[in-house]
């Protein structure tokens, strides 16, 4: 689903073979150790980790022939994945080639991800692991890639350096279920932290764009503060309130809502809303646009608008649906309110601003 930045789709596995010609030749095709579980699977990413074996991590996902074969089974005929995949089957040098491509993309970015480590300093023969967060992937409107891996996972990592006793977390995405079997596991942004919330700090602090006064933001998050922006008639708007939500779709998906009150330019108070919000399974944010009808509904459109979600808003805690754009996908809403660190706030508050500038 484009517009949620869920990062790579499912078929960034076909996708991969395309851009990435190699000189090498095709790595020996090992057997993949199936799995039963997500918890098993985890336990073998975590070993290939510790081993510094980029060959154990690529035996963790399928081989473009099986790929190839289970694309087949699952898409329309007339399509050009089948199309694609149909033709690697009927060429023997091409489905090696595609196969190693793929390998050899595999092993870059698990041997990169080591040697972020080693930069740090971490002693991958002594970590331990901690513990691992998953958060299930929402469905996206692409039939082919709900046909062959429904279930999915983006999760976090985190283990102790037994050597130094630092402990690290590490970004695990695209962790999938195939036919009843478990693969995957797209390793990135590897940071000092041993909580989902000192993983995000060190995320925003490693990709935030350096402006003047980005850092100027207020400690107190319940603090008024006049904002740079200005509404017509040159009014301008001081944010009152900042909640931050969180909660479920469907009670399978996990999300997260920032919204904030501003009061100017009407003779009511509070006059207007802004807010962002984020799926368990992506790294940004998404701008949305905020009303309120008289009768107390909320409306929070994407910006661009490619969903909606209606909502009421009662004893801290909003119910409603989220509805895609175009083919009117839908859930049930249910976030409440929930306490977040005055770092936390003061991040949400950059994101905020970074989006509407970039509008």
């Amino acid at each position: 689903m484009k517009h949620l930045n869920l990062g790579a789709p499912l078929l960034f596995l076909m996708c991969l073979i395309l851009p990435f010609a190699s000189k090498l030749q095709a790595q020996p095709k090992k057997h993949v150790v199936e799995g039963n579980t997500e918890q098993i699977h985890i336990r073998r990413l975590e070993g290939c980790l510790a081993q510094k074996d980029a060959y154990c991590y690529i035996s963790l996902w399928p081989d473009m022939d099986t790929l190839s074969k289970i694309v087949m089974e699952y898409a329309d005929k007339n399509s050009k994945e089948f199309q694609e995949m149909q033709g690697l089957q009927n060429n023997a040098t091409m489905l090696l080639h595609a196969d190693s491509n793929l390998k050899v993309h595999l092993k870059s970015s698990f041997d990169s991800v080591i040697a972020t480590g080693d930069a740090m300093g971490i002693h991958w023969e002594s970590i331990i692991p901690l513990r691992y967060e998953l958060l299930k992937q929402h469905q996206t409107r692409n039939a082919l890639n709900e046909k062959l891996a429904p279930v999915r996972f983006v999760g976090y990592l985190f283990f102790t350096d037994m050597a130094s006793r630092h402990v690290y977390g590490l970004m695990v995405g695209n962790i999938l279920q195939i036919k009843n079997e478990w693969y995957g596991g797209e390793l990135r942004e590897l940071y000092e932290a041993g909580t989902r919330d000192e993983w995000e700090d060190a995320y925003f602090e490693a990709h935030k764009r350096k402006k003047p006064g980005a850092d100027s933001l207020a400690k107190d998050s319940t603090k008024v503060i006049v904002e740079e922006e200005e509404v017509p008639k040159n009014v301008p708007r001081i944010v009152v309130e900042r909640k931050f939500y969180s909660g479920m779709f469907d009670n399978e998906i996990a999300v997260q809502l920032y919204v904030r009150s501003l009061k100017g330019g009407c003779p009511s108070g509070i006059c207007s809303w802004e807010a962002i919000y984020k799926f368990g399974d992506q790294d940004d944010y998404i701008l949305l646009e905020v009303t309120r009808n008289a009768e107390g509904k909320w409306q929070m459109s994407e910006v661009p608008q490619n969903a909606v979600m209606d909502l009421e808003l009662k004893d801290k805690v909003f119910t409603g649906t989220w509805t895609a754009g175009d083919n009117q996908t839908g859930y049930d809403v249910k976030l409440m309110e929930t306490p977040a660190s005055e770092k936390k706030i003061q991040r949400l508050d950059a994101i905020l601003k970074d989006l509407k500038s970039a509008r």
